[in-house]
């Protein structure tokens, strides 16, 4: 089998990366990876805390980061630097989902964004994007910048409330697919996480097979 790297990418900070992370790893029983953290809590503990399948491994996260602003900047507090040449990506013989830190143009140093990921590491993308004021714009900026690098993109999730139309329309402007949508709830725990998992399944084996 040809095992798989997904970079779970956002439209912006907070739109559901981790919980659609956790997802994506509870349904393809893949590796989770954050390689860059900042603030006191830890996606990867998140992680691993939600799912269920005794497969996933967690890997350390690369850098972390105490102050909760860009890595960029939290690491120039703590005289950390990030580049290509230290950054890279775990091995291992299974799926692996890999977590951003913030938006795709969230810098990670001077000249090293998320969006130059995919590239540094040959990973396809998938883009977590959640409705608010200012959705569609931020979602097509956000697709038209990975187009720009030549990016593949396996498909949209969304997080939150979901407009058939608004959706519609994305897609037809941008030609990436939605992948599965995943509602809102105040509390988030293994079952939810494993309903998820188990709705958007059959469509993510079917990419990691096919693609």
């Amino acid at each position: 089998m040809k095992w798989k790297k997904i970079l779970v990418a956002g439209i912006g900070t907070g739109v559901g990366k981790t919980i659609v992370s956790a997802v994506l790893t509870e349904a393809l029983e893949a590796d989770y990876w954050k390689p860059v953290q900042t603030g006191q809590e830890h996606d990867s503990e998140t992680v691993r805390m939600l799912i269920s399948n005794t497969r996933s491994k967690i890997h350390s996260v690369k850098f972390s980061f105490v102050a909760p602003i860009s890595p960029w900047r939290s690491g120039m507090m703590e005289n950390k630097y990030i580049s290509k040449k230290n950054f890279e990506i775990p091995i291992c013989n299974n799926h692996l989902i890999i977590e951003t830190a913030g938006g795709l143009y969230t810098p990670l140093s001077d000249h090293l964004f998320n969006l130059d990921l995919p590239e540094l590491w040959h990973t396809e993308t998938v883009l977590v994007c959640r409705p608010y004021v200012g959705y569609i714009n931020h979602t097509l900026l956000s697709l038209s910048a990975l187009k720009s690098k030549n990016i593949q993109v396996l498909g949209r999730i969304i997080c939150g409330e979901y407009d058939e139309e608004t959706e519609n329309l994305i897609s037809r402007i941008s030609e990436i697919p939605i992948l599965g949508s995943i509602r809102e709830e105040n509390r988030i725990n293994k079952m939810f996480i494993k309903q998820s998992a188990k709705i958007l399944s059959e469509k993510l084996q079917m990419l990691v097979s096919t693609t």
